[in-house]
Order: C-alpha cells, then sequence, then structure tokens
C-alpha cells in the first residue's frame, strides 16, 4: 500500500456514508495519532423485551424468578444474537436448554426481524421455584402485548407482535466503541451490548481500536511492525495496539465513523476456531507486551482449563457425543501451540524476529 494511510474494513462490516471521510479528518489533525478507530453497532438493530410480574397474581410471598431461554427470538429473524443485560452487565445466551435468571433489573434484546408484517414472537419461559407458578406481563419497548402463565418446567409461548411496535422499540446496540485492555492484559468491547443512546459519542483516546474497521498512518505501521502473522486472527489488533502506544502514537475512537457488524460472521462466535484463537493468541500478548507476572496468570488460568477437562464427565442423553472429549482436544490444541509459538514471541519482544 502507498498511500499515507491504511484502511480496514472487515468482510462482515457495512459503513454508514462518510465512514471514511471522518476517520481522515481525526487522523490528519495530529501526527502523534496512529490509528482512528469506529463506533461499531452489531449489523440488525434490537427490541427491547420487557418481562413483568403481573400484580396480584399468585405468586407467594416473594416475587416470582423468571428462567428465559436461549433461543427466544422473533420467527423471522435469522440473526442469532440473544442479549441479556443484567442492569447493564451483560449475560452470554445459551441453548435452548441452557435457562438465564431473569430478575428485576434484567432488559431482553433481540434481533429486529427484517420484514413487513406483523411478526411471532417466541419465548422460551418457566417460573423458578420458590414460586411454582407465576403470570407475567410481556412489553415490546412500552406497551404491553400479552400475558403468559408460567410452571416449574420451561414452556414455549407465541405472541403476535405489531410491527409498529417493534419499529418503535427498535435501537442499536454497540458491538465496540474502541478497546480497553486491563493490567493483566485482558482485553474488552468498550460499550458492548449497550445500547447505542449517545452514552459514546465522544471522542476520546483508548487503549486498542477494533481492526474490524480503523484506519492506520502507514509510517507508523513501518516503524513497528505490521499484524503478527502468528496470530493469524483476534487479538492481532490488540497486539499491534499494544506496539503503537509502546513508541508513543495515540490510538484515537471517532463515533462519527460508524459501521455496522455481524461480528464473527466468518469463524462463528462460539465455534472451535473461534475459542482456539481467543485462548491462544490472548496469552501470545502478553508473551510479547505484558508483564511476566500477567503472562504467568493467564498461562496458569488456561493450564487449569487443560488440566479440568482432562477430567470425563457423565454425558447427556441429548449430546451426541461427550463434551470433555471435544473440550480436552481443544486445550490440547492449544497448549501445542503455545509451546511451538512462545519462543518466537519472546523473540519478537526482544526486537530479534520480525513481526
Amino acid at each position: 500500500a502507498r498511500g499515507r494511510y491504511i484502511a480496514l474494513l472487515n468482510n462482515d462490516a457495512v459503513p454508514d456514508p462518510g465512514w471514511l471521510d471522518e476517520l481522515v479528518r481525526t487522523i490528519e489533525r495530529d501526527d502523534s495519532t496512529a490509528a482512528v478507530t469506529s463506533k461499531l453497532v452489531f449489523y440488525t438493530p434490537f427490541v427491547r423485551i420487557g418481562l413483568h410480574p403481573v400484580e396480584g397474581a399468585e405468586i407467594g410471598s416473594v416475587a416470582p424468578s423468571i428462567l428465559i431461554g436461549g433461543s427466544s427470538s422473533f420467527a423471522g429473524s435469522a440473526y442469532d444474537k440473544m442479549v441479556l443485560l443484567e442492569g447493564s452487565r451483560p449475560v452470554p445466551a445459551g441453548d435452548e436448554q441452557h435457562l438465564l435468571p431473569f430478575g428485576a433489573d434484567s432488559t431482553l434484546y433481540l434481533p429486529s426481524p427484517p420484514g413487513v408484517d406483523d411478526e411471532v414472537l417466541q419465548l422460551t419461559v418457566a417460573a423458578l421455584e420458590p414460586t411454582a407458578r407465576a403470570t407475567i406481563a410481556v412489553f415490546v419497548g412500552e406497551e404491553e402485548i400479552g400475558r403468559l402463565d408460567l410452571g416449574e418446567r420451561a414452556g414455549k409461548a407465541e405472541l403476535i407482535v405489531p410491527r409498529r411496535l417493534i419499529d418503535d422499540a427498535a435501537i442499536d446496540l454497540i458491538n465496540n466503541a474502541g478497546t480497553e485492555l486491563a493490567d493483566d492484559g485482558s482485553a474488552a468491547d468498550r460499550g458492548i451490548w449497550q445500547p447505542d443512546d449517545g452514552r459514546y459519542d465522544d471522542p476520546t483516546e483508548v487503549s486498542a481500536f477494533c481492526g474490524a474497521a480503523v484506519l492506520l498512518r502507514a509510517r507508523a505501521i513501518a516503524e513497528v511492525g505490521a499484524f503478527d502473522r502468528d496470530f493469524f486472527t483476534y487479538f492481532e489488533d490488540t497486539d499491534l495496539s499494544w506496539r503503537l502506544r509502546s513508541r508513543g502514537y495515540r490510538l484515537l475512537y471517532q463515533p462519527s465513523a460508524r459501521a455496522r457488524h455481524r461480528h464473527a460472521a466468518t469463524s462463528v462466535e462460539g465455534s472451535r476456531s473461534f475459542r482456539f484463537h481467543v485462548a491462544r493468541n490472548r496469552i501470545l500478548m502478553l508473551v510479547k507486551n505484558g508483564t511476566p507476572g500477567a503472562f504467568l496468570r493467564a498461562y496458569l488460568s488456561e493450564l487449569r482449563r487443560f488440566v479440568v477437562a482432562m477430567v470425563p464427565r457423565p454425558r447427556r442423553v441429548d449430546e451426541p457425543r461427550p463434551d470433555w472429549a471435544s473440550e480436552l482436544g481443544l486445550r490440547c490444541r492449544v497448549q501445542l501451540s503455545l509451546l511451538l509459538r512462545i519462543p518466537r514471541a519472546l523473540l519478537k519482544r526482544m526486537g530479534w524476529l520480525a513481526h
């Protein structure tokens, strides 16, 4: 690339009009800026769903605890990313058998279906003891759409939702507003799963950029080296960010440069490839850039996962094969790859091997 700047855009990201102009204007304000990262929102808007106990229902002496299944969705949505927030903390969604507690401060977000007609909302819900039965009201946005009687066992319920309610309640959720780095080397998407409601609309300096939609200064990349090929995918952008900052460069977040991101559309979130590269590369990043203590804690944590995976557990009836066998294979692969790559990472840290 012969230009002054290099723009990166993932194959599962779609930028808003003016995206590149905003990035260029920002990076040209200060020669010490090596990268400008974008505001990434998830590809599809999400609809806020509320589940509230009905006053006066026979719910015992305490409010009912609700369980919600990870398979809950709008029937017409092909975007599989159920989001459950407890206050401001995201709770990972599981499969249909994985029921998540839904408390008084919980909010459920489901991807908005792409159609133009009324849609079917499919919920997998149950009541949690000590409440044997409960009645809840289901809201889309601020409007109630129906009531459900819950028993101890999870059941599927379907409710018709007018299209106008879906459109009124739809909001974008943040995927990345820059990346935060903790002292132990763990990296987190700043603002992930939070509504794009203005709280991340201020430009700011960040610890690391997200490579899904970013503008890089070519001169800075030539100075510190490009992405580390040993990483292949995941944490390669965090590793490069760490090297840029160690040379005194700044990394900026520009919210007016926005892109929609499917997130892990190629690797598939939670797949073996995804989990392998995330587990291995976080440790390699710390070998190259972190303190010895941070590396040791991260490696011992991964080693513990390997030891735990060596202990088989009983197979569930609905499992085609034991989970522990698959997990053990993954952890063995991580350990073997680290054994081969840690010496190279140390040589790169000392400057004896190119990135």
